[in-house]
């Protein structure tokens, strides 16, 4: 996608020293997509579509049989060669049109917290045509809008041109792919609790900012009341607080992504949506 049509992202974190309990807690959720990855496509050729920095590259590297980047940042593709340095031919810069690799050179494209980025669609998919093997995989991630947004409601991240619900997800995937499967990342309670909380809160200064009615604050606490166990918002509450304290220190050395599943039900309520999708569609015949 060229910068006209795909919005840019910051940096993510390798990791280490987050400063806060909800950092890292972002972290984890994106981490996992990528260790889900590497076990399911142990000795395939993948194109990490959308790599940013670099991290998910790191935890790729272990399992693939080959290994390669794109991104359409010029500042995350040289931070993910200087971390790579053995991939740093293989992590190109794609400012649109064709993609910098060979036609049908790999077996699987991750392309992870990128859809949401995007608003040519028809350029985007075919790209990713382009350089998969038939009949290929690719696995997507990206936010739940049913966690973050109001119904009807533009998202209140910057970066992002338009969110997903997980039937909004497939309906659009399904104009592109023959075989689609939608999955949701759930946690236990107190990871969720964070979260959600984090979302809240983005979705409260949201509303106040779009209308200056405070209803919305009201119904986005009302909706995280409802949403979540009673402890685990004590415990949230706790958090907002007094943080950064002992407490949150202690749950930054506990939490992990092994707190994480990926679930096919209940997709409504799930932290993040992951996509996995085959056998792409002769889109000369898609619309646009």
């Amino acid at each position: 996608m060229s910068l006209s049509v795909q919005t840019s992202h910051p940096l993510v974190s390798d990791g280490v020293d987050f400063s806060s309990i909800e950092d890292a807690v972002l972290y984890l959720i994106h981490r996992k997509a990528y260790e889900h990855a590497a076990r399911e496509f142990t000795g395939l050729s993948v194109l990490d579509w959308g790599c940013n920095a670099g991290y998910g590259l790191a935890i790729l590297q272990g399992t693939a049989g080959l290994l390669a980047g794109l991104d359409a940042s010029k500042l995350a593709v040289s931070e993910a060669r200087y971390r790579l340095p053995a991939l740093a031919d293989s992590i190109r810069l794609y400012e649109g049109g064709t993609p910098p690799f060979e036609r049908s050179c790999v077996d699987v494209v991750t392309s992870f917290q990128v859809i949401e980025h995007v608003s040519n669609y028809h350029e985007y998919f075919s790209g990713i045509a382009h350089v998969l093997k038939p009949p290929g995989c690719v696995m997507f991630t990206t936010p739940n809008r049913q966690l973050r947004l109001l119904p009807g409601m533009q998202p209140w991240n910057p970066y992002h041109v338009t969110e997903f619900s997980a039937r909004g997800l497939e309906d659009l995937l399904r104009r592109y792919y023959k075989t689609v499967r939608i999955f949701g990342l759930r946690g236990d309670a107190e990871f969720e609790a964070i979260e959600t909380a984090r979302c809240m809160r983005a979705l409260n200064a949201a509303c106040r900012k779009r209308t200056r009615l405070m209803r919305f604050k009201s119904l986005a606490r009302k909706f995280l009341r409802l949403a979540l166990p009673a402890a685990a918002v004590a415990r949230v509450r706790r958090l907002q607080i007094n943080p950064p304290s002992d407490v949150e220190r202690r749950m930054l050395a506990s939490f992990s992504t092994a707190q994480l599943q990926y679930v096919e039900d209940g997709l409504e309520h799930a932290l993040d949506l992951m996509a996995i999708c085959s056998d792409p569609l002769d889109l000369s015949v898609v619309s646009s």
